[in-house]
């Protein structure tokens, strides 16, 4: 999400969602985006309390966490391809993806355009071994019931107040799928442990 924009919802008190791209679920990235929209409530003489803080995440839920993980890393991939050369644009972004992700840089400048269609998923596809388990969960709640329970906790802590689901269902499950395992095995639980 454009630091700018994040900042700008602060000093409105719009409701704010903190994404996509580049949305993350990660507190790491999280607790600096808020901190811009407070920083822009602030310098507008504004105040958040009873402000909605709303994140978007993508939810891949498997017994297979790999496999969870796989279908996000060519999203991130894209995301990337997008951005260039300004992946500072991600809150979560640190020099060190210029040296582990180079293969996908010198990809992107030998395209010399963005991706224009979903076919072009197929072009960056090669290079998704080198988005790593970190980035796809700073991207999307994926993995286990266990996997996303533990994201959710964790997003609770960084002051979030809601978050909006993109269900993305694996090969086997719908949308309705998922979203009942979610209601079912993870909802209860993050409710258990956030009233303690």
């Amino acid at each position: 999400m454009d630091r700018e924009f994040v900042w700008i919802s602060g000093a409105l008190r719009w409701h704010v969602i903190h994404g996509p791209p580049p949305a993350s679920v990660k507190w790491e990235s999280i607790v600096p985006a808020l901190g811009e929209v407070r920083r822009g409530a602030e310098r507008a003489g504004r105040l958040l309390a009873g402000v909605p803080l709303i994140t978007r995440a993508n939810l891949i839920i498997s017994d297979d966490p790999a496999e969870a993980r796989k279908l996000m890393r060519l999203w991130i991939a894209i995301g990337l391809w997008y951005t260039y050369p300004k992946w500072d644009y991600y809150f979560n972004y640190t020099p060190e993806w210029d040296e582990r992700l180079r293969t996908i840089k010198e990809f992107i400048e030998r395209q010399s355009s963005k991706p224009r269609n979903v076919g072009d998923f197929n072009l960056i596809a090669e290079y998704t071994d080198l988005i790593d388990d970190d980035m796809v969960c700073d991207a999307a709640l994926a993995g286990t019931v266990d996997d996303v329970l533990k994201q959710i906790v964790e997003i609770a802590g960084t002051g979030i107040t809601q978050i909006t689901l993109y269900p993305m269902p694996l090969a086997g499950q719908t949308i309705e799928s998922m979203l009942h395992e979610f209601v079912q095995q993870v909802m209860p639980r993050v409710e258990d442990i956030l009233k303690r």
